[in-house]
């Protein structure tokens, strides 16, 4: 009896510790994009600037 008890008690451990890996995968995933997307914005707003004056000095140039 107690052997079963046992037996049924364990694949619940098991889904529960299944549960806990995939959750922190998720946010490992999750945390890993966030931190990209903001590396990307990063790169993206100091290349801005540099295109900017290009920009300027070409319509001074049209006009």
């Amino acid at each position: 009896m107690s052997y079963g008890s046992a037996r049924k008690s364990t694949p619940i451990k098991e889904e529960k510790f299944a549960r806990f890996v995939y959750f922190g995968l998720v946010v490992y995933k999750n945390s890993e994009v966030r931190t990209r997307t903001a590396v990307r914005n990063r790169k993206e707003k100091e290349e801005q600037p540099a295109c900017r004056p290009n920009m300027s000095v070409n319509q001074i140039m049209e006009d």
